[in-house]
């Protein structure tokens, strides 16, 4: 897809269809309602070759298909011009075959209107917060005491005593002080990954909330960035929130500034 916009200063996305034909989505210039245009771009009309001379029109052409010129006088819809309400009708019906690869027998209940894009944003920081504080519930003592920091644990990982009594020869005493090493050392690497991915995902929350999207799960474990405010999808599905945001990121460094 390629974004670009009107003379006018409407957004226009373009793209092609299965047969390369090229298509657009526009941001509609009514007045009096919010609304698309969103459909092929020409309807590129064509005559069998075998009947052009039939319509007065002069081809050298014998088999297949030519085009077929029409005059200024005449103009010819292509594509649709839909209401934000008549594209949440459409909406299930497209989400049904995204998910499922057919058209539904039965039409799906209607959506409802997206919310605005602050609501929408404001649900997902709330969702976020949730998880954050159910985890650090785990990670709390039995004793009801609050989680250490990272950092803090870390420390105390690294600085676990190692009791040798327990042990009653001197290999065993070699192998019980290695594998206190080792288990110490794998702990903190756990840890250290644990901070990385808090702040991993901190840059992933500041940049939707920069961004002004959200994620959107569609049909079980395939996600994708969705922005409320241009009304515009991520191209691909990922397996999970982090991969589909990680790949708009990724997206967005590439793009020619």
């Amino acid at each position: 897809m390629e974004i670009n916009h009107t003379q006018r200063g409407f957004t226009l996305i373009k793209f092609k269809d299965h047969y390369d034909h090229q298509c657009s989505i526009q941001q509609s210039s009514l007045a009096t309602d919010d609304a698309i245009w969103f459909g092929v771009d020409d309807a590129d009309p064509k005559i069998m070759a075998s009947q052009a001379r039939s319509f007065g029109l002069a081809t050298e052409e014998t088999v297949g298909w030519v085009k077929y010129p029409i005059p200024e006088c005449v103009i010819m819809t292509t594509r649709m011009h839909l209401t934000r309400d008549q594209v949440v009708e459409l909406l299930p019906v497209l989400q049904y075959f995204v998910a499922n690869g057919t058209v539904p027998l039965e039409l799906p209940p209607p959506s409802q209107p997206a919310p605005q894009h602050a609501d929408m944003l404001q649900s997902q920081i709330a969702s976020w917060k949730t998880e954050i504080a159910r985890l650090q519930d785990l990670v709390a003592t039995a004793e009801g005491k609050s989680a250490p920091q990272p950092s803090d644990l870390h420390d105390a990982i690294m600085r676990t005593q190692c009791d040798v009594e327990k042990c009653s020869s001197k290999d065993w005493v070699t192998a019980y002080k290695e594998g206190h090493r080792d288990a110490r050392h794998a702990a903190a690497e756990l840890v250290a990954a644990s901070v990385q991915q808090d702040r991993q995902d901190a840059e992933r929350l500041d940049w939707l909330a920069a961004e002004y999207a959200v994620v959107e799960e569609i049909g079980g474990n395939r996600y994708r960035i969705y922005w409320p405010d241009g009304g515009w999808w991520q191209q691909e599905m990922h397996p999970s929130p982090r991969a589909a945001i990680d790949a708009a990121i990724e997206a967005a460094r590439k793009e020619p500034k």
